[in-house]
């Protein structure tokens, strides 16, 4: 949300902290990755020496006991931490075209003439921000880009706070920045990125496979850049064009990708959760299996309104929220679509 006070040139803007899957993912993902093996291999020592060791016997019962508390109380005391945090707002005041503001820090102008846009995978881009002491990165969700968009900045997993694409354009316009949107005569690129969810797949001691994925999870696999005429597959390598084709010439068909339920040891199954996506199949290019796995709460953001055909697999790759949206408008979906984000 913005507000104009008009003479003074100042805006106020009301973000939001960074969403909850944005979080998670950067703490399950990259370096942070490893720190998840160090507690497990510490953890797995800790049992091991409370039931093998005699003389730690007498400490097993308080020691295993101490160990479940850790495991299961403390991801819920950080869930509801993140969870909190994620619904509490960022006030920023743009004044002049060059100075903006934060709350978060008081007395701190961070300068919009020298920010960079870079990629905020899977959820939009992201503006650096700089001031004397300190970094901001402001998020545009659903923010889309064309193939001309410069985006000279590294890719963030999590941003500082975030703003809806119109409102995140706003800002930019107000800080006489040049970075606008796709126009009516621009392709959309879209960014496919690795689905992160495809490392459930690896097993449980593959730490380089887990390890080569989560690297990748920050770079595109492909760029799809759609028109009002013709889709194009682009290899992000080098920009070269791996396949294109008229728009009419391209299939897209509308699919839930849900694995089949799995049943642990002790008899407890669990359900993945359904999960909207699309086939597309490019003349001359493989077959793209895609979606978006932003959250609307505790749920995924998208879902299709009619029955679509089930698929006992993940797809390969995911695309912002407002990819998202550009794809199921090209192929004309969108009725068959549900948002259930809030505005």
């Amino acid at each position: 949300m913005s507000v104009n006070d008009g003479p003074a040139m100042t805006r106020h803007f009301v973000a939001s902290e960074p969403p909850m899957v944005s979080t998670m993912n950067e703490l399950v993902s990259g370096k942070r990755k490893g720190i998840f093996y160090v507690l497990y291999a510490v953890i797995a020592a800790a049992v091991f020496a409370l039931t093998m060791v005699r003389s730690l016997r007498p400490w097993m019962t308080w020691g295993l006991g101490a160990i479940v508390a850790i495991v299961v109380v403390g991801p819920l005391i950080w869930l509801a931490y993140v969870w909190r945090r994620s619904r509490q707002k960022v006030l920023i005041d743009v004044t002049g075209r060059n100075s903006l503001t934060v709350n978060k820090w008081p007395g701190e102008a961070f300068s919009l003439a020298g920010a960079l846009l870079g990629p905020w995978p899977t959820m939009g881009v992201a503006l650096h921000l700089q001031s004397d002491a300190r970094r901001f990165v402001l998020g545009g969700r659903d923010r889309r880009i064309a193939p001309s968009t410069q985006l000279d900045a590294p890719p963030v997993a999590v941003v500082d706070a975030w703003l809806w694409s119109a409102e995140f354009d706003e800002l930019l316009a107000v800080g006489d920045r040049g970075e606008s949107g796709p126009t009516a005569t621009e392709p959309t690129r879209c960014l496919l990125y690795p689905n992160p969810y495809l490392a459930e797949e690896f097993g449980p001691f593959a730490f380089r496979e887990h390890l080569r994925h989560e690297r990748s999870l920050s770079r595109p696999s492909w760029y799809v850049d759609i028109d009002g005429a013709a889709v194009r597959l682009v290899d992000p390598g080098g920009d070269a064009l791996s396949a294109a084709a008229p728009r009419a010439r391209v299939t897209a068909t509308a699919v839930t990708f849900q694995p089949d339920s799995v049943t642990s040891g002790d008899g407890s199954t669990y359900d993945y959760p359904a999960l909207a996506g699309l086939i597309v199949g490019v003349s001359g290019g493989q077959r793209l299996t895609i979606a978006c796995i932003d959250l609307a709460g505790t749920r995924f953001r998208f879902g299709w309104r009619d029955d679509a055909p089930r698929l006992n697999e993940r797809p390969d790759y995911v695309v912002s929220g407002g990819d998202w949206l550009a794809l199921v408008e090209t192929f004309r979906l969108t009725l068959q679509l549900e948002d259930r984000a809030g505005r």
